[in-house]
């Protein structure tokens, strides 16, 4: 869907979007939430920092993706209506990985995010490693941190 957008799968295809999202986040249409992105981001706690993010984009499996569940699309081409109702939240989810990411990289390398004036979240701690609580059932920690957070849709399975 994204080579769809941009016209292609070229390394050019692919700078030429990454540098229109770029004018979107700094002066275009993300310039307004752009730093909202940033929320939980915390170089002492990765797993929350990966957690709030994941449970962001997770929001829109069952809002935009599949909101009448997986058997609505399966075996369905992802075209036409369907492509016209999700690829401006693909755009928007890409436009913030790409935000963090950089965000991220940023703090490791440097100890700030260093993505803006207002953004001075800075790193205090060495990463804390991830420790799934004691369980007897066999859930991967994916699972087990996304029933922590309490990840779930209502109405239709996954």
């Amino acid at each position: 869907m994204p080579e769809q957008l941009v016209g292609g799968y070229s390394i050019s295809d692919a700078q030429k979007w990454a540098t229109n999202l770029t004018t979107g986040i700094n002066e275009g249409v993300y310039a307004s939430e752009a730093s909202s992105w940033l929320t939980g981001i915390d170089y002492s706690d990765t797993v929350s920092t990966a957690m709030v993010w994941a449970t962001d984009s997770n929001a829109f499996v069952c809002s935009v993706v599949i909101p009448n569940g997986v058997s609505a699309v399966q075996g369905q081409e992802l075209d036409g209506a369907y492509y016209d109702s999700v690829i401006g939240t693909i755009e928007l989810q890409i436009a913030k990985a790409g935000y963090r990411l950089a965000a991220w990289l940023n703090l490791i390398a440097t100890g700030e995010i260093g993505l803006g004036s207002s953004d001075k979240v800075k790193r205090d701690a060495t990463p804390k490693p991830f420790v799934p609580p004691m369980s007897t059932n066999e859930l991967s920690k994916a699972k087990l941190a996304r029933a922590a957070w309490g990840y779930g849709c209502s109405g239709h399975e996954h």
